[in-house]
This record gives structure tokens, C-alpha cells and sequence, in this order.
């Protein structure tokens, strides 16, 4: 948004972007501005994904601790499930 805004308002932007560094093809201008939202995403998914593969190694182990649910022989329903009645 800051991107957009500096390339559409700004006529001389003060300094050169840090991120221009970091991020190929990233620049301030419009395309800059598309460039820098797709780099975005891509950081976003890949900390996403990082996130929950820490997440799940973290709670497998608690997981396989734990014992499995136990059946309702009448109902097959997991003990503690709420039923509503009719």
C-alpha cells in the first residue's frame, strides 16, 4: 500500500527503498508495488507453512500420549460428544 501510494503521490521518493535489497525486482513504482505484494504472499505462505509444521511437531508427541477416545457400544459416538435430542 505504502509502495502504491509513494509511486502514484510522491514525484521524488527521499530514499532508496531497503527492500530493493531483499526483494528482486522490487522497486517504487506501480509494478514495484505488484512486485512487493507477490514477495509478500510468498514470505506469508512459507511462514505460514513453517508455523504449522512447529506447531505439529510440538503436539504429536502430547498426541501420542494420550489415550483414543472410547466408543459408545449403543450410539458409536466418542464418549463426551453432546447430542441433541429431537
Amino acid at each position: 500500500m505504502l509502495t502504491l501510494f509513494a509511486a502514484l503521490f510522491v514525484d521524488d521518493p527521499p530514499l532508496p527503498p531497503l527492500l530493493a535489497s531483499y526483494l528482486p525486482g522490487y522497486e517504487v513504482s506501480l509494478a514495484g508495488a505488484f512486485v512487493g505484494f507477490g514477495w509478500a504472499a510468498f514470505a506469508s505462505f512459507v511462514a505460514g507453512r513453517f508455523r504449522a509444521w512447529v506447531r505439529k511437531l510440538v503436539i504429536a508427541p502430547s498426541d501420542a500420549l494420550s489415550p483414543p477416545p472410547r466408543l459408545d457400544p449403543g450410539l458409536g459416538l466418542a464418549e463426551g460428544v453432546l447430542v441433541s435430542a429431537p
